[in-house]
Parts: C-alpha cells; structure tokens; sequence
C-alpha cells in the first residue's frame, strides 16, 4: 500500500535545509539486539526490516534504515518492548543475539543535543504518536516524514531518543546515504557469521 505523504514534509525539510550546520562527523559504536534469523552481520545492517515494514523513522518501501541504539541496555530493552507490543511472548524468551555496530559518519544529525532545534521539529509529537496506526490508515507518520527529510537532504543518520526506553537514545542510520569514507561494520562480524554458521 502506498502511503500518502505526511503534509508536513516540506515545512520539515525547509527548517533541515536551514540548519545543515548541525550534520556534523559522529564516531562511536551503536548496539542491536535480534533474533538468530536476522543475527549475520550482513542483515544486522542491511536495514530491509525496517525498508519491508516500515519503522518510526522509514515509511514501508521508501528507503533503508538500520536502527541501533547508543547503550546495551537500550537495545536490550528495546528489542523486547516490540516483541511484547504484538504479543509475542515466546520471542521475549528466544534466543538472540546481541550486535555491536562501529560507526563513522561524516554528516549525523543530532536531535538529543540539539533540544532548540528538535523542539523545532516536533520531535516530542514524533516520539509519542502510533505511527504504526497512521501507517494502516494509508498515511506516512511524522516522524518518518522527519527521516525522509533529513536522508533526502543527505544525513547518514540520526540520533534521537528512545521512545520506548526512559532516557535512551538511538542512532537511525541511512545505508544508502554513506559517504565514501563513512563506515557501518559489524564488531566481530566474521567470529559472529562463523558461529551461525554451526547451527
């Protein structure tokens, strides 16, 4: 289904355009928590999950994107809050597998440091709508009009909090907006893919 755009799309790329001061080089490791069926490195961070059904920060089918968050624990708590929201109690007891992700960027944008401009930007409406809701009545959300924005106007990512985790933060990453030197590997993928391998 396609969605129809969110209408404040453009008011939201004009205030990015206005403030491309703030993509700035982030350097540092983000952390995933997942199933085994997506725990090889190349899956961790192909973001087709998010591109296939959508996500807070990617309307379904419009572009890729790698959700990680900043902390263990984060990632930890996050991975089990979205299996208890479809009621998949048994996930919440499989086995997984617990990723980290090192990261090189050259334009991140950064909505926690930033409060002036994320206020700016409606981040907190962001953070507290459905947008899975919105999605199922045929309309792209806020928050992934925001990700559209800021990818289309060529953040790699984004750094935001979580909506999920009290005083958590995630990184958003764009696959398809690194640079030539930015740089999205998985910590020990080789170890990681070997030992999948055996099962």
């Amino acid at each position: 289904m396609k969605l129809a755009p969110n209408p404040r799309f453009s008011a939201l790329a004009d205030i990015l355009r206005q403030h491309r001061k703030f993509f700035r080089p982030w350097q540092g490791d983000g952390f995933r928590s997942t199933t085994l069926q997506y725990a090889r490195a190349e899956k961790l961070i192909d973001g087709n999950g998010a591109y296939q059904h959508g996500s807070r920060w990617c309307a379904p089918r419009a572009f890729r994107c790698v959700n990680l968050s900043t902390a263990v624990s984060t990632a930890w708590q996050e991975s089990h809050a979205n299996a208890a929201r479809y009621g998949f109690k048994d996930a919440i007891l499989q086995p997984r597998v617990l990723a980290g992700v090192h990261l090189k960027l050259q334009r991140a944008l950064n909505l926690i440091e930033n409060a002036e401009l994320a206020q700016t930007m409606g981040l907190a409406e962001t953070l507290a709508e459905d947008w899975r809701t919105v999605n199922d009545g045929g309309s792209e959300s806020l928050g992934q009009a925001l990700g559209r924005a800021a990818q289309q106007l060529g953040a790699e990512a984004m750094m935001v909090p979580s909506a999920q985790v009290n005083g958590g933060s995630n990184i958003v990453v764009f696959p398809e907006s690194l640079r030539a030197h930015s740089q999205l590997q998985v910590i020990g993928e080789e170890e990681l893919d070997k030992w999948l391998k055996k099962r």
